[in-house]
């Protein structure tokens, strides 16, 4: 008879065992895998949620830096109509009709006056007077926020040897004269905007025909207030922007800032939004003065105290410097914990003391 033959191992092996994992193993390792999974979507969720923070609070500081870029701009051209400047003391004159030195006064709400610091080419604007400009849009003004105005010349062309025409046109400017929206003729010292949109303008080819615009002779051999001083004289356009606060009726119910800009045609064009989530806008200026042999300027956010100070001699009527503070909601998406924005921008004509102009 013969023996089986056992492996040498098999004494070693319990009989009858029984492999893999035992219930107990198995859902220690299943509640391990959750807890893997549960972290790794907590960790994913969070992450995601910063990174839309992030994005919202990167996007919304872009919008506040592209506002205080056209605000600089803006504010460095104010009260400039080519060589003609509403800040600097030359003397100069602004008619609007035959005899009148008045200034001029807009359809669309705002104004430029000699000598008044309130409509030298940085203004503001009334509640009133901002929903009756800005109602065909549907816009609110917020109450209470102020309305920023800024006025300055675009596309300044010069006149011909004549003084009836100019020496070409850019397409933009022949583009406001068809459209019947406000020009400036301008020299140094004298500038003319005719109140009711470019009467008695004609266009020939590129030229525009200004022999019948304006107020005052045009001479090449004198240079005052009374006349045009032809080698001076340009002709622009009357460009403004406005900022502010307020919303669209019907398609917004937070308040943000938007900017509107007057179209060729005189009017406001429609509103562009520059910044969302801001509750406020407040204005302030600081002017400068100094005397007429010393360039050491004293400041102060009060013109009329400025004025009556002792040696200070010179003092412009447009700011040295604006500021401009915007009140942010409190947003954690976006602006986080920051409340306030403020832009600071200096404004060339009403830089008198640095001999600029």
């Amino acid at each position: 008879m013969r023996k089986k033959q056992l492996s040498p191992i098999s004494p070693l092996l319990p009989q009858n065992t029984e492999y893999g994992f035992t219930l107990i193993e198995f859902m220690v390792a299943s509640s391990l895998a959750l807890v893997v999974l549960l972290a790794i979507g907590i960790t994913y969720g969070t992450t995601s949620r910063m990174k839309r923070t992030s994005e919202n609070r990167l996007a919304a500081q872009q919008d506040l830096r592209n506002v205080s870029e056209l605000v600089l701009r803006d504010a460095q051209m104010a009260g400039a109509f080519g060589c003609f400047n509403m800040g600097n003391l030359v003397p100069k004159e602004l008619p609007t009709s035959p005899g009148s030195s008045d200034g001029f006064q807009s359809p669309a709400k705002f104004q430029l006056k000699l000598g008044d610091p309130n409509y030298n080419g940085i203004s503001t604007m009334s509640n009133t007077d901002a929903s009756a400009a800005f109602s065909r849009h549907n816009f609110i003004p917020k109450p209470g926020s102020k309305v920023l105005v800024f006025t300055y010349g675009l596309h300044p062309t010069p006149l011909d040897s004549t003084g009836t025409k100019t020496t070409g046109a850019s397409e933009e400017l022949r583009s406001v004269v068809r459209a019947g929206g406000h020009v400036a003729l301008s020299s140094c010292s004298r500038m003319y905007i005719d109140k009711h949109r470019s009467n008695n303008i004609k266009i020939n080819s590129n030229e525009v025909d200004v022999s019948d615009f304006g107020t005052g002779p045009r001479t090449s051999n004198s240079n005052n207030s009374a006349v045009f001083y032809i080698p001076q004289t340009t002709l622009s356009q009357v460009y403004s922007a406005a900022y502010v606060v307020g919303r669209i009726n019907g398609v917004n119910d937070t308040d943000a800032l938007y900017r509107f800009t007057l179209d060729k045609n005189g009017q406001w064009s429609n509103p562009q939004l520059m910044a969302a989530n801001i509750q406020s806008m407040q204005y302030s200026a600081i002017y400068s003065g100094c005397d007429d042999t010393s360039t050491k300027v004293t400041f102060s956010e009060n013109r009329d105290q400025l004025k009556s100070t002792a040696n200070i001699t010179r003092v412009s009527t447009l700011p040295t410097i604006i500021e401009v503070q915007l009140r942010l909601n409190n947003s954690p998406s976006t602006y986080g914990v920051v409340n306030q924005y403020l832009i600071r921008a200096n404004v060339r004509g009403g830089n008198i003391c640095a001999n600029l102009f």
